[in-house]
Order: structure tokens, then C-alpha cells, then sequence
């Protein structure tokens, strides 16, 4: 049974929407994707992890723990139902489940996902697209689930297809997931294999890059493809019918400062620590990451055509648009590091900082380190420059993927302060922390271990922690 209680913070402190925030242009929505509050990993092919509806607007706020069993990196609630419920698709490494929700959260079914704990990014990324059919990666496996008895949020879970690497090779395994504005899945592997599959999950057509993946890829509106690998910034171009690689097609790769070819403390793979986010100011088209240097940078590259004389930032591959260093607001600091993928709303760019000294793969995340630092940087499309916009170097997001809203203009994470598992909210435009809602001490409950904070429905945030769900939602006596 969920663990349900009321979070009394005292006067609640409501947020005031910047004006300025109010004129963002979100991408186009992908039709194939469902009509879902978060119907895919980082909330759309662009994976900006942003949304247009409104999140926690203050601390008075309701708090809901349900225990599933390992950490749900993503979770998609389904559309609004007759009834006015919803369901909860969410995968691990180990299954597929569904969860009702209406005033609170109940397991309806679970189904083994194959993987099993060989492959711990298993389940990491998944969609739910228009038809109603709920998409995972688990070890070398693509699976494809639907409801058992469709519009019902109290359906059973019925396995479709499945496809599976063809003649993987040693320790390869499935990582990003995405879907193009054509309706055709984007699957990537560990080791740079690019394949589209349809949704029935028929091979159409397959690439191999160079290097070493760990993390998602990003789709744009033109069939671009966008995959950063331990050796170089990629776009690739689906054609329509075919994967290519071919300039002519619109696909290029770019170098950056991808490390030592050791795994940098802090990191789980070589090279970069994020998914591409896609990046639209004014008519500049950008991808964001971030490198792997010591001190980390941020690196922006042109999406499109690179503009007429346009010069590169110094030492830069000609492609990239602006870098520059990552330091969380602290004076002369030698080292950053970050396994978030970064945050896009507008023309900023949120960074959270995933220091964890000589600490990595996933024992910092489970031992609940909390390293603090959050910065955003701004692209000027006038001036064609990126800056840093402002820095908290003492407020801590310490290992889940963040997210925005344009509608209450707050940028929100979970933290921690102290022993005390947080949501914080901050200020989009400004970087002032607005409120913060303690959840508990519970490791296990809310220890997010990677999980996205996503925008959820009726202005609530949807977490997975190590062992769970949280749902964190407005206080319905008000």
C-alpha cells in the first residue's frame, strides 16, 4: 500500500511567473507520441526535459511514496481516461509495470522485461506512443507492451513485439530510445549501432558510429538524428526510408574535448556525461552537451548550416557554436563534472553538478551524495554568444535529471539539504531559490538515483527513487 501524508511547510510560498517566460516557443509536438504530460525519456524528441504546464506552484503540497522496487528513470503517465484516471507506465531493469493513479497510486501489473540486473541502464528509456503502445530498451532487447482492455487505467499489461540486436557483440547493449516525426523508432547501443526500427518493430535500416555510448539521443522536426559517442558529436539523417551518414543528406559529426578514454570519477561511460538537448533561439538551431574535460564545459554546435564566416571558438572542431567552463559559481575551481543531461527552455541552458571526487559509477548515487552546484548559461542569437546567466553554488541536485516549466517559470530538481531528501523549485529567469518541500530522510524513498523530475499532471512532480515512486502534488484542501 502507498505511504500517503499531508507535508505541512508552513506559509506556502507561491510562485510568481516571470513575464519573460511566458513567450517561450516550445518544438513542435510530435504526433506519434502520446498526448501524455511526459510521453517520453526527457519529455520529447528535442529532449529538453522542459514543459509548457505548470509544475508546484508552492510548498504546500501533498507527498505520496509507493514502493515498486528499483528506480524508474522515466515515468509516462497515460492520457486522461473516461473516468478522469490515469495510468502509469514505468520500466526497470528487471520489469515493466502499470500503476493507477487517481487520488493516489496503486501496482496494477508487472511483467518481467528480460534484462534482469546485467544491464543496469536497462529500462532507463521508454515512449508511449499515439496508439497506445508503450516502448522500452533492456539489454539487447526492444520491447513493445499495450493495455490488455484499451482505456482503462486498470488494464493488465499485454506484450506485443520485440526485437533484439542482431549479432551483438561482447557486453553490447541498448541505451537511447526516441521517436522521428514520421513514426519511426530510434534505437541506439552501447557500442554507436544507430537502427530504426517501424513500431511494429521491423528492421528499416541501420548505421554504426564510432565510439562508445551511455546515454539518449535527440530527434528534430527534419529527420535529424543527434548522438554524441566517446568520440565525436554526431547528426545523422533519416531520410524517410534510411539511416545515413552522408554530408550531402545533412548528416555531420564534430569533435569535442572528450577526456582521457578512461571513465572520469562521477561518470558511468566515456566521453560525455549527456543526452543531446536541442536547443531553438530566434533562427539559431543548436544541440547542447556537456565535454569531458576536468573542468567541464558546455558545448553548443550549429544543428544546421554553419553561418557564413563564422569563427569558431578557439581550438573548437568548426561546427561549435560556443564553450565554455562549468564551475557552479565558484572562484578558480579546478574540476566539474555532470551525468545529467542538460536542461533546455528558451535560450537557457541548466547544468547540475554530479561531483562526486574520486567516487564512480553508481556507489556515490546509492550512498545519496549530495554535490552542490547549478548554473544556467543563455545563447544570444543577436550576438551569436553563449554567457552564464547565474550560478547557485550551495543549492544541490545531486543526481536526478532536472526539469522546468514555462508556465510557473521555475526550474525544478530534487534535492538535498542536509539528511533531508528535497524538491526545489528556483526561479527560471533569475536563479533564486522560491521553495523547497522537505520529503524525508528515507534513503531509499527518495533518494532519486538518476530518475528524471518530471512534470506530471494537476501541477504535481513525478519522481523514481531508489526503490519507488514519489508524487509530490498540490494540497487538495485548498
Amino acid at each position: 500500500m502507498p505511504v500517503h501524508w499531508l507535508a505541512f511547510l508552513g506559509a506556502a510560498c507561491t510562485a510568481e511567473k516571470d513575464e519573460s517566460v511566458q513567450a517561450i516557443a516550445f518544438p513542435r509536438k510530435n504526433l506519434f507520441l502520446a498526448d501524455s504530460p511526459w510521453p517520453i525519456s526527457h519529455n520529447g524528441p528535442y529532449s529538453q526535459g522542459s514543459s509548457e504546464l505548470p509544475g508546484l506552484q508552492s510548498a504546500d503540497v501533498e507527498i505520496e511514496f509507493l514502493q515498486v522496487g528499483l528506480t524508474s528513470v522515466t515515468l509516462i503517465p497515460t492520457p486522461m481516461y473516461e473516468d478522469g484516471s490515469r495510468a502509469i507506465w514505468g520500466s526497470t531493469p528487471t520489469e515493466v509495470y502499470r500503476i493507477r493513479l487517481d487520488d493516489s497510486m496503486q501496482i496494477v501489473d508487472s511483467v518481467s522485461s528480460g534484462s534482469g540486473l546485467r544491464d543496469l541502464v536497462g529500462g532507463a528509456y521508454s515512449l508511449l506512443d499515439i496508439d497506445g503502445r508503450f516502448y522500452t530498451v533492456s539489454g539487447e532487447t526492444v520491447h513493445a507492451f499495450a493495455e490488455s482492455m484499451p482505456e482503462s487505467s486498470n488494464s493488465m499489461i499485454e506484450e506485443l513485439e520485440k526485437w533484439s540486436l542482431i549479432d551483438p557483440v561482447e557486453n553490447e547493449g541498448l541505451r537511447g530510445l526516441g521517436m522521428t516525426y514520421d513514426g519511426v523508432l530510434i534505437v541506439v547501443s552501447s557500442t554507436g549501432r544507430v537502427v530504426a526500427l517501424s513500431r511494429e518493430l521491423s528492421w528499416l535500416s541501420e548505421v554504426q558510429l564510432l565510439g562508445e555510448v551511455s546515454n539518449s539521443i535527440a530527434i528534430d522536426e527534419d529527420g535529424g538524428i543527434y548522438v554524441v559517442t566517446s568520440e565525436a558529436m554526431h547528426r545523422l539523417q533519416w531520410t524517410g526510408s534510411t539511416l545515413s551518414t552522408d554530408p550531402a543528406n545533412g548528416a555531420w559529426e564534430s569533435t569535442y574535448e572528450n577526456g582521457s578514454g578512461e571513465t572520469e570519477p562521477g561518470r558511468l561511460g566515456l566521453g560525455s556525461g549527456s543526452t543531446p538537448s536541442l536547443m531553438t533561439v530566434g533562427e539559431d538551431k543548436l544541440v547542447v552537451i556537456t565535454d569531458a574535460q576536468p573542468l567541464m564545459h558546455l558545448v553548443a554546435f550549429w544543428r544546421d548550416k554553419i553561418p557564413d564566416n563564422w569563427l569558431a571558438p578557439s581550438g573548437s572542431d568548426p561546427r561549435v557554436a560556443g564553450v565554455l567552463p562549468v564551475t557552479f559559481g565558484v572562484p578558480h575551481v579546478e574540476t566539474s563534472v555532470s551525468e545529467q543531461s542538460v536542461l533546455v527552455m528558451g535560450d537557457g541552458a541548466v547544468v547540475v553538478n554530479n561531483d562526486y571526487g574520486e567516487m564512480s559509477g553508481i556507489e556515490p548515487v546509492i550512498a545519496g551524495l549530495a554535490p552542490p552546484g547549478i548554473e544556467l548559461f543563455r545563447w544570444d542569437s543577436q550576438t551569436n554568444t553563449l554567457s552564464s546567466s547565474w550560478a547557485l553554488p550551495d543549492v544541490s541536485c545531486p543526481n536526478g535529471i532536472p526539469s522546468a516549466s514555462a508556465a510557473t517559470g521555475l526550474m525544478y530538481c530534487v534535492g538535498k539539504r542536509d539528511d533531508t531528501w528535497t524538491i526545489e523549485a528556483i526561479d527560471w529567469v533569475t536563479g533564486t531559490p522560491k521553495f523547497h518541500v522537505p520529503m524525508g530522510t528515507e534513503n531509499a524513498r527518495y533518494n532519486s538515483s538518476y530518475a528524471a523530475t518530471e512534470i506530471g499532471p494537476d501541477g504535481s512532480i513525478l519522481t523514481g527513487t531508489l526503490t519507488g515512486i514519489v508524487r509530490v502534488f498540490p494540497n487538495s484542501a485548498d
